[in-house]
């Protein structure tokens, strides 16, 4: 069952508060911040892996939950940015109940990844259909800087270690493809800082399963990928947040599939 709680976490006092309950469990979500709320969006239900179409959103003043108009492609384990004041959701399984993963988390067992592309704008509530990805995948990663969006690695038919580089154009509605990622994995969390993508931790299946511990970046202006320090903990489901010049990187499965933890490493940025 996917916990409920609502969590905020003080990097100055190292200390975390409980707050309003999430009103429908859900897992493989996408979770981002815009404007003071939080937006949970799409995933996975509660107790299976029938895709959701739900939108929740959370004031952080008020402490109160609503909703906004739901997703028009329901689907779970998908790559999400904010970019221009909208929300971008990328690829993700649209698969049915019951589908991606045995009940062990060992292999996959039905995907339906797609390559849909849409956003939206919490201003008007509503959604706008993008150019799609040319790559269909979920699991995926995305961040935005100078009005693109980097969409990488991931999984489909089968391939969990994909180094996919997928770079949108928000001017010219358009694809092009980026350099390789080093390592190819999948459930990643993925960020920009800095004027650079962040890519942390994932897992493999298939002849080789196993978590990773390797964090990289990408600089967009040398078009480059550069290895970090690896994460202390290699995991995967995890998700990281800046905060100054450091990178908070929290949860995560230490093994592959339905493995969690309550990790919470910091990478220093100099």
């Amino acid at each position: 069952t996917a916990p409920r709680t609502l969590w905020r976490y003080d990097p100055r006092a190292d200390s975390w508060e409980a707050l309003t309950q999430i009103p429908q469990g859900v897992h493989h979500t996408a979770f981002v911040h815009l404007n003071g709320k939080l937006y949970i969006l799409g995933g996975f239900r509660e107790t299976s892996f029938e895709p959701v179409g739900n939108v929740r959103i959370y004031d952080l003043a008020s402490d109160r939950w609503s909703e906004g108009s739901p997703m028009p492609t329901p689907r779970g384990a998908i790559g999400f940015t904010v970019l221009e004041g909208r929300i971008h959701l990328l690829g993700g399984n649209a698969a049915s109940e019951h589908a991606v993963h045995d009940h062990e988390g060992a292999r996959i067992t039905e995907d339906r990844s797609v390559n849909t592309h849409e956003a939206y704008d919490p201003a008007t509530n509503r959604w706008s259909r993008l150019a799609p990805m040319p790559t269909p995948r979920n699991h995926l990663g995305a961040a935005a800087l100078y009005n693109r969006i980097h969409a990488v690695v991931g999984r489909a038919d089968g391939n969990a270690r994909m180094t996919t580089h997928e770079i949108y154009d928000a001017a010219t509605d358009s694809w092009s493809t980026g350099p390789a990622v080093p390592t190819g994995r999948s459930g990643v969390a993925v960020l920009d800082h800095m004027g650079h993508v962040y890519l942390f931790g994932g897992e493999s299946f298939g002849e080789v399963q196993k978590t990773f511990d390797e964090a990289e970046r990408y600089n967009p202006r040398t078009e480059r990928w550069e290895r970090l320090p690896p994460m202390p903990t290699a995991r995967h489901g995890l998700g990281a947040a800046p905060f100054g010049s450091s990178i908070y990187v929290l949860s995560g499965g230490p093994q592959p599939g339905f493995h969690f933890g309550d990790f919470n490493e910091r990478l220093e940025i100099p």
